[in-house]
């Protein structure tokens, strides 16, 4: 079993209905976007896809157990006709970006009012990836007027 982070996002909604740090295995992952789903329909599923860094060719095994994840999710979209965006790492983890899991980038999150430190580090992953797609990607702006206050 691998821990994997989900944001739940109602767009009609200023904050997230909730973001999840769990632990599953590949049929509980689909059993709970399946009950999900059920109570409520995404518009769009954001999956930070498995990459391979040509810098850990040194490695003497690799764990591709997130790829596995990655698939039971498309798979999930594809089945029920939900949209699905594949959001590299770098765009939301790390220190080059705009949400990254720095000391500035968790004071903004604080800020906009979804930080929650029990969900660290795959839940807020999930949380960064979704306040880039919101901010950037569907041009909300105006969710950065709280940074300007703080």
């Amino acid at each position: 079993m691998a821990p994997t982070g989900v944001a739940w996002w109602d767009a009609g909604q200023d904050k997230p209905l909730w973001a999840r740090m769990h632990v599953f295995n590949l049929a509980q992952l689909w059993r709970y976007l399946g009950d999900q789903y059920t109570n409520r329909t995404p518009d769009l599923v954001i999956v930070e896809p498995f990459t391979f860094q040509q810098n850990h060719q040194h490695r003497t095994k690799i764990d591709y157990t997130p790829a596995e994840y990655v698939g039971v999710i498309k798979l999930f979209c594809d089945t029920h006709c939900v949209d699905i965006k594949l959001s590299p790492a770098s765009s939301a983890v790390g220190r080059t970006a705009f949400f990254g899991d720095s000391k500035d980038g968790n004071q903004r999150l604080r800020q906009l009012g979804v930080w929650d430190p029990g969900l660290v580090p795959h839940g807020m992953d999930a949380m960064r990836h979704l306040m880039k797609h919101l901010v950037f990607d569907l041009g909300q702006s105006w969710r950065l007027e709280a940074l300007k206050d703080g």
